[in-house]
């Protein structure tokens, strides 16, 4: 899980998403069934999840930069074997996180 994966797992859940309602279409007529419901509803509480716990462990051990790197930062520190950096998505925290650096940075 690297920033080699680029865009891939955003275009592979919207295919999948789009195939969901595809086949809805066909076999009732509409696109918005339980099922794309259900699919939707699934992947929403895995990010959701991921990314609260994310934040949990990322509070409780101080890790530097984005939040989603909580996870390659705990797995780091517990077994001493680094891990590839994880791409932070650009978003509202982006600007905190390069505050956070350079404040950090300065410090040294």
């Amino acid at each position: 899980y690297s920033r080699a994966w680029g865009k891939r797992p955003a275009i592979v859940s919207a295919a999948f998403f789009l195939f969901i309602a595809i086949y809805g279409y066909f076999t009732s007529g509409i696109a918005e069934t339980q099922a794309l419901a259900s699919v939707v509803w699934v992947w929403e509480m895995y990010i959701f999840s991921h990314l609260g716990v994310a934040f949990l462990i990322a509070g409780l051990i101080g890790t530097p930069g984005c939040e989603m790197r909580a996870f390659h930062d705990l797995f780091t520190r517990i077994t001493g074997i680094a891990t590839k950096e994880h791409y932070c998505p650009v978003g509202p925290l982006n600007p905190i996180d390069k505050w956070e650096a350079a404040k950090k940075q300065g410090n040294k």
